[in-house]
């Protein structure tokens, strides 16, 4: 049995808002953990547990054809991410749609 989910996610706002989360994401190094990549968009202090955003990891990549979307695509482990989504539906002016399998 696969230890993944693959992840369609589609996220919409003003052009300022998407040209920051795109950097956000698009600036992630990847030798860090998912929680303390997560954690950055909130401004966590302390690094929480991965469980915390739904997801030990995700490995994505981003495609941007929109001045106001972005999407990003990738794989995470077991299931979505789904509570780092509802989180950066919370803190940030953003619609977020999300398919996975």
């Amino acid at each position: 049995m696969a230890n993944n989910c693959w992840n369609h996610v589609y996220i919409s706002s003003s052009k300022e808002v998407i040209d920051s989360l795109y950097e956000q994401f698009n600036n992630r190094d990847k030798s860090e953990s998912f929680a303390k990549f997560a954690g950055k968009f909130f401004h966590e202090k302390d690094i929480p547990k991965s469980e915390d955003y739904g997801s030990k990891w995700w490995e994505f990549w981003l495609e941007r054809n929109e001045d106001n979307s972005m999407i990003v695509l990738g794989d995470s482990a077991w299931c979505p991410p789904h509570k780092f989504l509802q989180m950066l539906s919370d803190h940030y002016p953003v619609k977020i749609t999300a398919e996975y399998e």
